[in-house]
């Protein structure tokens, strides 16, 4: 099958090949400290913790992008004027119950 290439032929086949190989490790390596950057600057310390309890970083990658689409599909808004007066009186007087934790204590 390769009895038609001449030697120098074959090498320089596959130094093209290594190099090719070698440029796309790079790349994907590069790549991902890019996204982990990206991802330590946008989450801080709840990054270190995400890889603490997922056990890689790529797993934490993962977890927290999967959050931050939830989050993203919210429709949170700021509160009119009138909404916050409403939700303030309303938690005066205590029409809006305060959640309470496990131990009793509200949060």
């Amino acid at each position: 099958m390769f009895s038609q290439f001449t030697n120098v032929q074959l090498i320089s086949a596959a130094v093209i090949l290594i190099l090719v190989i070698a440029a796309a490790v790079v790349g994907f390596v590069d790549r991902r400290g890019k996204r982990t950057l990206a991802f330590r600057n946008r989450f801080g310390s709840e990054y270190d913790r995400a890889v603490l309890e997922h056990g890689s970083s790529r797993n934490a990658e993962t977890k927290l992008a999967d959050r931050e689409t939830r989050v993203d599909a919210l429709k949170i808004r700021e509160l009119g004027v009138i909404e916050r007066g409403t939700i303030r009186h309303r938690v005066a007087n205590r029409a809006i119950p305060l959640r309470r934790s496990p131990q009793g204590r509200g949060h």
